[in-house]
Parts: structure tokens; C-alpha cells; sequence
């Protein structure tokens, strides 16, 4: 609820719905759902359009000695990870082989949700020579279930066109 919040710009109420999972979590002690909270700060600081923020929050659920790691939620957070550290000055490095990871996993288990993340974070990652292809790649993986990641990669390619001095097509 938070981050659907978050993303609709609502950001005291989002912050507040956090606090609140936060603490009551927090008062029980360490729990798998604190993954969730790190997840709904850096979704709310990434439609803020605060991204070292989000990465910060988000590199916790990648990071196993965080008490919001968790091994299998991080497929949930891939592409908000690589978004943040792309867009914040995030540790590539780190982000890479995260990448490479999933990638793996998406191959090995098949989800039409790993394969649509790596897919984007793969074109945000990109350098110059391979980055159109794979923007177009992401665009065609994200309408089959995903539509939200086919808009954000196009809405992503579009400003790396612009980046590319060529505006007609941007649009």
C-alpha cells in the first residue's frame, strides 16, 4: 500500500504507513518483512526522484549481513536497485554482478518477472553500442504481464535518445 501510495506522489502518507510496518516489525524483532520496508523506502525515494536515497534503501535487501536481506525478495527489487544506482551514483560494480546473478536465475527458473527486470536493467546498464537493442528488447518484454516495466523502459530510452542528441525520435 505504501508504494503504491508513493508512486501517486502522496509522500508524508507513504512515509508514515513505512514508519508504522517499521516499528511494529521492529518490536517483534528481526522479520523477513523488513525486506519490505527497505523495498517501500526505495520505491517511494525512486518516485521521488531521489535515487542515491533508493539506493540506499535498496542495496540493503541485496547486502546478507542487512537485517532486510532476503535471498529470493531481491528478484522483486532487481530493476529498482540498477534504476537507483544508475540514476544516484550507485555502486555499478556491485550492481553488475547482481545483474549477473539474476540473469542466471531468470535462465534457470524461467519467470516472465526476472526476465522483464533483467531485460530493463540490462538496457539501463548498457554502453553506448548495445543500448538502443536492448532499450527495444525491454519494450518488447514488458507488455506480456508487465506493462509497467515496457513504460518505464521506454520512457528510460526515450531520455537516452534525447541524451543522443536525437529528440525527434525521443518523442
Amino acid at each position: 500500500e505504501a508504494i503504491a501510495i508513493a508512486e501517486r506522489e502522496e509522500r508524508d502518507l507513504a512515509d508514515g504507513l513505512i514508519a508504522e510496518m517499521e516499528a511494529v516489525l521492529l518490536s517483534r524483532g528481526s522479520s523477513p518483512l523488513l525486506t519490505m520496508v527497505a523495498i517501500a523506502r526505495g520505491r517511494a525515494e525512486l518516485a521521488a526522484g531521489r535515487f542515491t536515497e533508493a539506493f540506499g534503501h535498496l542495496s540493503r535487501v541485496f547486502d546478507p549481513t542487512d537485517v532486510a536481506y532476503h535471498r529470493w525478495a531481491r528478484g522483486t527489487a532487481l530493476a529498482d536497485l540498477v534504476e537507483a544506482a544508475v540514476h544516484g551514483g550507485g555502486d555499478l560494480v556491485l550492481v553488475r554482478a547482481v545483474l549477473a546473478e539474476w540473469r542466471q536465475i531468470a535462465a534457470t527458473t524461467g519467470a516472465q518477472h526476472l526476465h522483464v527486470q533483467v531485460a530493463y536493467a540490462a538496457a539501463l546498464l548498457a554502453d553506448e553500442s548495445e543500448a538502443e537493442a536492448l532499450f527495444q528488447l525491454a519494450i518488447a518484454t514488458g507488455p506480456a504481464g508487465f506493462p509497467f516495466f515496457a513504460a518505464r523502459a521506454k520512457l528510460a530510452f526515450g531520455a537516452w535518445l534525447r541524451r543522443q542528441r536525437r529528440a525527434a525520435e525521443s518523442r
